[in-house]
């Protein structure tokens, strides 16, 4: 049996990306930067001069608050828009001089959030589940 005649291949491919990409971004980069900012300090890079306290708000709300939303598929195209953002800040500002080894992860994060958008989260999901895919 082909993996193209399997009812579910395209939700199992969506689950994926969101478990690998909502996963990695929330224990990576998620959890400690909350934790960082529970823990009173809100100092972080602020490559759009709003403000190193406001940056770290709207990254703790992306990469964990958001990143959470996708790793359930609940309101998934919602809690990509501000990830695209933070990935499209990071690429493009954040390491505008930087040689493109330290580029590549933003770009990758950027690509699986901006394909999640068009996916949506599939029946493997919470909206899935409700019948909102």
């Amino acid at each position: 049996m082909k993996l193209q005649n399997l009812s579910y291949s395209e939700d199992i491919g969506k689950l994926l990306l969101r478990l690998i990409f909502g996963g990695t971004l929330l224990l990576n980069y998620g959890l400690p930067t909350f934790s960082d900012m529970v823990n009173g300090n809100f100092e972080y890079a602020d490559p759009l001069g709003i403000g190193m306290g406001i940056s770290k708000v709207m990254v703790v709300l992306g990469q964990f608050f958001c990143a959470s939303l996708v790793l359930l598929g609940w309101r998934l195209r919602w809690a990509c828009f501000p990830l695209v953002f933070i990935f499209l800040v990071a690429f493009f500002l954040q390491h505008h001089g930087d040689p493109f080894e330290y580029k590549e992860l933003s770009l990758l994060y950027l690509g699986a959030f901006i394909s999640l958008v068009f996916l949506g989260p599939g029946k493997l999901s919470i909206s899935g589940y409700r019948g909102k895919n």
